[in-house]
């Protein structure tokens, strides 16, 4: 036995010997990572300063009584061209019974691994509520930004005890089947962009989200338009549904001559009123406590004119189309995380 012992350390002395040694880069990058909660099935894979960092609150966290809500923006945008001019900074924080707003901005303006982007929401959601007045987050998302969300809390359920609401505006829940034909036009320049492929309907990124995530992981509200010109025109079996959400489309309250679009929806009155109703009555929309009347275009310049506001809009459209056809390229999906595989969500596919 004594043998054996001696055999083993000589052993493990050979392997300290001929490994390569660690660098003290690598040791503080180490360090420096988020810590991974064993409950939790989703894992970090950067610093924390790194999220932190992401983070915009352009009035401050003031502690107001409504808590805080982050906002999360879409494929190609930044939380300023998305948020900074419209009611959602505008109005919130003075509305109901007050809110700090801060918005996120996700790398490579979100064309990336939605795997990746996601991990900041995990992050801020915690970081968020720890400095929230009522210990909790409401959000408020984008087209991709809902997936943001949904991946987040589908992989992180230790954190859908500090979400107070999930309102998500124009998201592609069940995927897009614009996402191919971007595709094929953008593979001349080098490829797709990762996070469009991983929205596009039967992506593996899909399938694997919606094994345990098709259904809502906190009180949420899902707001469409019947109009949207980007993820598709939801005329029939609308993506942005979701088992156990309430689900909105504007155009039932507005009538078929509100003609809000992808981009438009961030900016838009009704649903601004419905997402409002929503923060402040535990996170689901009810739509006959939101008046008619709030369907108007022109209430006064700090809500919406969108005569005024259409530069904004403009210029978002063109950064957005910009940022897909000339940012981040990859010729095929991105690998699962190990850590969806290992949960068993699916078996294949993953990264090992």
């Amino acid at each position: 036995m004594r043998g054996f012992v001696s055999f083993l350390a000589s052993l493990a002395l050979f392997h300290l010997a001929v490994a390569a040694p660690v660098s003290p880069q690598a040791l503080e990058t180490r360090a420096s990572l988020c810590r991974n909660v064993a409950r939790n099935a989703g894992r970090f894979s950067l610093p924390c300063a790194t999220y932190a960092n992401s983070l915009t609150c352009p009035a401050g966290i003031n502690g107001k009584k409504g808590g805080v809500v982050l906002l999360v923006h879409g494929t190609g945008s930044t939380g300023e061209e998305t948020w900074a001019n419209g009611p959602y900074i505008k109005l919130l924080p003075s509305a109901g019974p007050e809110f700090d707003v801060c918005w996120v901005t996700l790398p490579d303006r979100s064309l990336g691994d939605i795997q990746v982007s996601s991990e900041y929401i995990a992050y801020l959601v915690e970081y968020l509520a720890s400095r929230s007045a009522t210990k909790k987050v409401g959000l408020v998302t984008h087209s991709q930004g809902g997936l943001n969300v949904q991946w987040a809390l589908n992989f992180w359920p230790s954190h859908r005890s500090l979400v107070s609401s999930f309102v998500a505006l124009a998201p592609p829940f069940k995927g897009t089947i614009e996402g191919p034909p971007a595709c094929l036009v953008t593979s001349l320049l080098g490829g797709c962009n990762p996070s469009v492929i991983q929205q596009s309907v039967a992506s593996s990124f899909l399938d694997a989200l919606n094994v345990q995530g098709d259904v809502a992981l906190v009180p949420t509200t899902s707001i469409y338009t019947a109009y949207d010109d980007v993820i598709q025109p939801e005329l029939l079996a609308p993506t942005s549904r979701l088992v156990n959400a309430k689900v909105v489309r504007i155009q039932d309250t507005c009538g078929p001559a509100y003609v809000v679009e992808h981009f438009i929806i961030p900016f838009a009155s009704y649903p601004y009123h419905l997402a409002l109703d929503a923060l402040t009555n535990k996170g689901v929309a009810d739509t006959s406590r939101v008046p008619k009347s709030t369907c108007a275009w022109l209430v006064n310049d700090v809500l919406l004119d969108n005569f005024n506001r259409a530069p904004s809009i403009l210029s978002e459209v063109v950064h957005d189309a910009l940022a897909v056809l000339l940012g981040t390229k990859a010729r095929k999906e991105p690998l699962l995380q190990s850590y969806v595989c290992k949960r068993g969500d699916v078996k294949s596919g993953c990264a090992s």
